[in-house]
């Protein structure tokens, strides 16, 4: 087909692959900003999650010393149980976009066979 092309218009080969190679390195370029900027994302909000728990723990701990032993064990239990809901929601997030992946790749395979 590309020397079909290049018969019609001189050049026009090596024209299309400059310009596939062009487009596949700005593809290229655009996934790796994309994952940097999800994982720093990532990371960011794992910080805010850390500091929000430690301060809510810190406050629990400093309310049961103040005497306040319901409602700084509240605030410790509530903000532990909340970090365990984050993780096994994260998990099973995970889990099923994996599964949506892999049933995507089977229905893939199974086109090409």
């Amino acid at each position: 087909m590309l020397i079909q092309f290049n018969d019609a218009f001189p050049g026009a080969a090596e024209r299309i692959v400059a310009m596939t190679e062009r487009q596949s390195a700005h593809r290229e370029n655009i996934e790796t900003i994309v994952v940097t900027a999800a994982a720093r994302s990532q990371t960011r909000g794992s910080w805010f999650a850390f500091i929000i728990s430690m301060t809510a723990i810190l406050g629990g701990i400093y309310l049961v010393k103040l005497g306040k032993n319901g409602e700084g064990v509240a605030a410790i239990i509530t903000s532990l149980a909340g970090l365990a809901a984050v993780f096994i929601y994260g998990k099973k997030k995970e889990k099923k976009e994996l599964n949506e992946k892999a049933d995507v790749l089977a229905k893939r395979m199974n086109n090409k066979s």
